[in-house]
């Protein structure tokens, strides 16, 4: 299944793509990043071997915000390091593609009360 970690309205804040990009391969240096080159808000995508396996994923430049696919486990983990980047009084959302569920990222949400909104 796919989440999504963004604002949730338009915000002054943004991230530059190569900024994300840089934090991204300090922090898993073995993934596979690549440019995207067509009209798209998504500039970049990327695959990092995690402990459920392969986590996909795209950064949204118009929004700062991300898209992954992968474990359920692995997305949480990646969207709370995602929080970590994010200025702490930006409100942040985890949410699945559907818009079924979502919580509120802030920098002290735990994996546990991600999982707990999404059972």
């Amino acid at each position: 299944m796919s989440y999504l970690v963004s604002p949730p309205i338009r915000t002054k804040w943004h991230m530059p793509p190569a900024e994300f990009v840089s934090k991204l391969v300090e922090r898993w240096p073995n993934a596979s990043v690549r440019e995207r080159m067509f009209d798209s808000p998504f500039s970049h995508e990327w695959e990092i071997n995690m402990p459920g396996g392969i986590l996909e994923g795209k950064f949204n430049q118009n929004y700062s915000g991300i898209s992954i696919d992968g474990d359920f486990e692995d997305c949480v983990a990646f969207a709370l390091w995602f929080r970590s980047l994010v200025p702490p009084g930006q409100e942040l959302w985890f949410y699945d593609d559907s818009f079924i569920n979502h919580v509120d990222l802030t920098p002290h949400t735990s994996a546990e009360t991600v999982a707990a909104a999404f059972q």
